[in-house]
């Protein structure tokens, strides 16, 4: 936790609030844009840290017939980019004009996961969508386990393959903190039962079953996201 809560996300994300406006975002963006506690304000369809739409309907000039390119979504508005002070790195931002809904901005991997040499004004389709390349962003940082899962699907992983890395991955970190976690735990909860005069001793098997409770939860919750994800959908943006 204390990795995901220091390293740069390569976005601006203090003193920032995010909330569900759901089919109010238009309104709420008004009626909050008088308050001078607030320095900028912008809607997305997802926070950047957690992008839950992805799509494999993408089309550009120059793509190879069996390339497939899983990609994750965001539909944002003109103030998006300079709210949580993300870097462009190529071309321009959106100009929050009618035209914006056929432009596209790209992050650095996707420009080199596609191939596109100078991107700015190439021809870019997304879903339906048949538009052009505006702008480039440099990458940052996501939390979503989502995005390594879909990524790892194009690339040809199984869904046993994707369910297999992870778990080797979280289970290293898991026993990691049951090692450390137990002898703590058992120190503190021996010293809380000394205050007693009639006590019941320790059993060294209640922590054993703490860990595998711990370790079956955090199986079945990867199993689950990761056959969710790998069996998903193309998604689409309301």
């Amino acid at each position: 936790m204390r990795f995901i809560r220091d390293r740069d996300p390569g976005f601006d994300r203090k003193y920032t609030f995010t909330f569900d406006g759901r089919n109010f975002a238009p309104q709420i963006k008004q009626a909050l844009s008088g308050e001078s506690s607030i320095i900028g304000l912008s809607t997305s369809t997802d926070i950047p840290v957690n992008i839950l739409t992805c799509t494999l309907s993408t089309d550009w000039d120059g793509k190879p017939r069996d390339r497939s390119l899983m990609m994750a979504q965001l539909s944002v508005d003109k103030d998006f980019i300079s709210n949580f002070k993300l870097k462009l790195i190529a071309g321009g931002n959106f100009r929050g004009t009618k035209s914006d809904s056929t432009s596209f901005i790209l992050n650095e991997t996707a420009v080199k996961q596609t191939g596109i040499k100078d991107p700015i004004g190439k021809r870019f389709k997304l879903n339906d969508t048949d538009g052009t390349l505006i702008g480039v962003v440099k990458d940052y940082n996501i939390t979503s386990i989502r995005e390594p899962i879909m990524s790892l699907k194009v690339l040809g992983a199984t869904v046993l393959n994707i369910i297999t890395l992870l778990s080797n991955g979280f289970m290293k970190l898991i026993l990691i903190a049951i090692v450390i976690a137990s002898p703590i735990a058992w120190i503190g909860v021996d010293h809380w039962l000394n205050e007693f005069a009639y006590k019941v001793g320790i059993q060294w098997w209640t922590f054993v079953l703490a860990g595998l409770l711990a370790i079956i939860t955090a199986l079945l919750t990867i199993g689950f996201q990761s056959v969710k994800a790998g069996h998903g959908q193309p998604g689409s943006i309301d």
